[in-house]
């Protein structure tokens, strides 16, 4: 009967062990997840960060491109102008002085 007690008390200790163990791996298994997790989501971060910087550049050339198309446009319209204006100037003198003295 005694050896029958301490085999269940050897039993006992066993299986106690045994969740301790468990327990202790979970904890374990617990906090590793944790740390891959904060890994990731600073590695997600930098991506992040890279694209959204790569994505910046990228309408920053978009914006400059556009900016210099306007700026040539403007400049071609203005000498048009000028043109027209150097060639019509005397036609246009002639015609109010027409309308002025009429």
């Amino acid at each position: 009967m005694e050896e029958i007690i301490s085999r269940l008390i050897e039993i006992d200790k066993n299986a106690r062990e045994s969740v301790s163990e468990a327990k202790k791996s979970m904890a374990d298994a617990v906090e590793e997840l944790e740390k891959i997790k904060l890994k990731l989501r600073e590695e997600n971060e930098k991506r992040f960060a890279q694209r959204l910087e790569e994505e910046k550049e990228k309408q920053k050339k978009i914006l400059e491109t556009a900016a210099k198309q306007i700026e040539e446009k403007q400049t071609e319209t203005v000498a048009l102008l000028e043109k027209m204006f150097e060639e019509k100037k005397e036609q246009w003198i002639c015609e109010i002085v027409r309308n002025v003295t009429t």
